[in-house]
């Protein structure tokens, strides 16, 4: 009896489940129905969301979509292409693209020169001001940076002085540190040699004087009456000589001597002071007879309607500025390019000497990389934190290559690697360093070895020092105490 109860239940359970559809149809291996392809799945309830330690916190929505940029960049560039799935490469590859352009357009300044700011918050509403105030005021000191400026020497000067082979650059500060910027700079599409006399050297007269060759001497400044230039030219210059000189149009020393030596005298305008000239006769007549097209130069028309160069010009003095209220009042410029050590001499005397007033002003550094890792780098990391930086770098097509056959095996990763890539690893595990001790710094990264990029990089440090110097209150324009060793120096010689 009790067997057959067993039974029972036993078969009414078995038909029960053959009427149940689902259990019937895993049962017999029969394929999901049409109506029940589509039905979503829910998750399990605690199952958490890819890359969720990286999304940021609530409320902060500019800063998640940086992060997840960051995040999607890094990831299609570290993506090997041949590992994407077939269906989806053409899509994907579309999109890399479109974002490489974005990014790369974040990072350029101009089209030749990749440029990074600070990582450094600030507000830009009080240099906008400035800037449109400043643009709207036109200041002739401007002109010589545009297409339309007009030269003191005309095109057949040019020609006539072409045919010398050899020339002086005689003068001081900004007579002849932007013509040294362009000779070191450009040095590689120049055929000519010149010689710059900026300074009182006994030591080198004697050479200058054992040459005998026929010299185009170029003698500049603007006043007329600078006291190295008088002297340097005085011993210099030769009878068969031919000299030319750049000064105001008004009584000074160096124009009654041109009158005195029958030199070819050409204006220097009064209203564009030496360290803002770089663009004028001053810089513009030694690049013609380089061989250089001055046109190329004028590059501020172009910057002038450029939103990005514009953004970027503000931003930087935004920060800048930042930064020197938090006492940082020292600016280093690590400089990876020798053939740009004239272009930051030049930047010196135009950051020094313009906003340098008022017990104001920022005090600019050159370094040389990567040798100062070697003597300046540990006062840098770990030394006072009143400094900020600028990483200056071009990049080079011709470099020297390492050679194989003599690298030990035990520095294997030499191998194939050209000097300037080896300074490039340098360059960027400087930064990685810097912005892992959050140390502030920017970065120029030069596409061009050229004319116009020159031009651009003239413009940016002009307009960016002109921003600063009224955004702190001081006159850029002029250089007051300088004149005080100027005429303690005549007490002591009279």
């Amino acid at each position: 009896m009790i067997k057959l109860k067993k039974n029972l239940y036993l078969l009414i359970i078995f038909l029960l489940l053959l009427n149940c559809q689902s259990v019937k149809d895993g049962l017999t291996g029969k394929k999901v129905s049409n109506n029940d392809e589509f039905l979503i799945k829910k998750k399990n309830p605690l199952t958490l969301p890819p890359d969720f330690d990286g999304l940021p916190e609530p409320g902060n929505n500019v800063s998640k979509k940086k992060e997840d940029n960051k995040f999607n960049i890094k990831k299609l560039i570290d993506t090997d292409k041949n590992k994407v799935e077939i269906e989806l490469q053409e899509e994907s590859s579309s999109l890399e693209k479109s974002i490489l352009r974005k990014v790369n357009k974040k990072l350029m300044l101009t089209k030749n020169i990749l440029f990074k700011n600070f990582s450094i918050k600030s507000n830009n509403l009080k240099t906008k001001k400035l800037f449109k105030n400043f643009i709207n005021e036109n200041l002739p000191l401007l002109d010589p940076l545009k297409k339309n400026y007009k030269y003191s020497y005309t095109k057949k000067l040019v020609s006539r002085l072409k045919k010398f082979s050899n020339f002086r650059i005689i003068g001081m500060g900004g007579s002849a540190l932007g013509t040294e910027a362009i000779y070191n700079f450009l040095k590689h599409k120049i055929k000519k040699k010149i010689i710059f006399v900026n300074n009182l050297d006994v030591n080198s007269f004697y050479f200058f004087k054992k040459n005998k060759n026929k010299n185009l001497n170029l003698i500049i400044s603007k006043s007329g009456n600078t006291l190295e230039t008088i002297v340097n030219t005085n011993i210099l210059i030769k009878k068969n000589d031919k000299n030319i000189i750049l000064t105001e149009n008004k009584n000074n020393y160096l124009r009654n001597l041109g009158y005195q030596i029958k030199a070819e005298i050409l204006e220097h305008k009064n209203y564009i002071g030496g360290r803002y000239s770089v663009l004028s006769e001053v810089g513009m007549l030694p690049a013609e007879l380089m061989g250089l097209n001055e046109k190329k130069f004028k590059q501020f028309n172009n910057l002038i309607k450029n939103k990005k160069f514009i953004y970027n010009l503000i931003e930087n003095v935004s920060t800048t500025l930042a930064m020197y209220k938090k006492s940082k009042f020292t600016s280093i410029i690590l400089n990876y390019d020798e053939r740009s050590e004239g272009l930051f001499k030049w930047y010196q005397q135009l950051v020094a000497e313009s906003l340098g007033k008022k017990s104001k002003g920022i005090l600019p550094v050159t370094s040389s990389m990567p040798k100062d890792n070697h003597s300046l780098m540990q006062l840098y990391l770990d030394g006072n934190k009143n400094n900020f930086f600028t990483f200056f770098s071009v990049n080079e097509k011709d470099s020297s290559k390492i050679n194989n056959n003599l690298i030990l095996p035990s520095h294997n990763f030499l191998k194939g690697k050209t000097v300037y890539e080896i300074a490039k690893s340098q360059r960027k595990a400087t930064e990685i360093v810097f912005k892992k001790r959050k140390i502030p710094f920017r970065t120029f990264e030069i596409v061009n070895r050229d004319e116009k990029t020159l031009g651009e990089l003239f413009c940016f440090f002009i307009l960016e020092t002109i921003l600063l110097g009224k955004a702190l209150n001081v006159n850029p324009f002029d250089q007051p105490s300088v004149e005080l060793i100027k005429y303690e120096t005549k007490n002591l010689l009279v």
